[in-house]
């Protein structure tokens, strides 16, 4: 997936895009634009504090908030009173996520994590995963008009990606190349399979966590 660095970029440049409506939306909000802003950059500190990122689908999602904010509060002790002030409410507001500001960020991340997966395509072939990511997109409906049309329209990229390699299978042997399988019957036993599971109905397909990060191949 992206680096953090591309995550953060992305969700800027996002954030950019949907500017002119969220004004149009909010005219009341003056500061929103800067306020989503802020909790963007902000937002994944806890992760550059202990070094690494957690899978998605593994994390225990909105837990441990009091213990990042306090985490968080200490790495920017040597700050000046001014900045701790200014930067200690934006990286909470993520997690209590009360403001409009907050939830537009929030709605804005899964967005963002979203779309890797929906980019490379591979993983879409395994319904579980498309389904676990058209779950984290609906969670944060009704932050916005704006992330909402963007919800809606990476659903419907999800939907109608499955559909269209359905009627294009000659599509979905290239897409298994990461698996680099060298064995042609092993190759084959995998393609029916991916064929397999583009035929279920991602849209009323209840989702199996445990099948989720399961590998393509290994899957039975």
């Amino acid at each position: 997936g992206d680096s953090l660095s591309e995550h953060h970029h992305r969700l800027q440049r996002l954030l950019v895009c949907i500017a002119p409506y969220l004004k149009e939306e909010f005219p009341e909000e003056k500061d929103l634009i800067e306020n989503i802003s802020m909790i963007l950059t902000l937002h994944d500190d806890d992760e550059i504090m202990v070094g690494f990122d957690v899978t998605t689908q593994l994390k225990n999602h909105d837990t441990a908030f009091e213990e990042e904010v306090s985490d968080f509060k200490k790495a920017v002790l040597k700050l000046g009173n001014e900045s701790q002030n200014f930067m200690i409410p934006a990286f909470a507001a993520f997690r209590m996520r009360e403001s409009r500001a907050a939830k537009i960020a929030k709605a804005l991340d899964n967005l963002a994590g979203n779309q890797v997966l929906v980019e490379q395509k591979f993983a879409l072939i395994n319904p579980n995963p498309s389904k676990f990511t058209m779950n984290y997109a609906e969670k944060v409906h009704g932050a916005s008009r704006a992330t909402d049309a963007l919800i809606d329209a990476q659903l419907s990229q999800i939907v109608e990606y499955r559909k269209y390699l359905r009627a294009h299978p000659e599509e979905i042997e290239p897409l298994l190349a990461p698996l680099k399988i060298s064995d042609e019957k092993e190759k084959q036993r995998v393609l029916k399979k991916a064929k397999e599971l583009l035929e279920i109905d991602v849209v009323t397909h209840v989702w199996d966590p445990d099948q989720t990060l399961v590998p393509l191949d290994k899957l039975a």
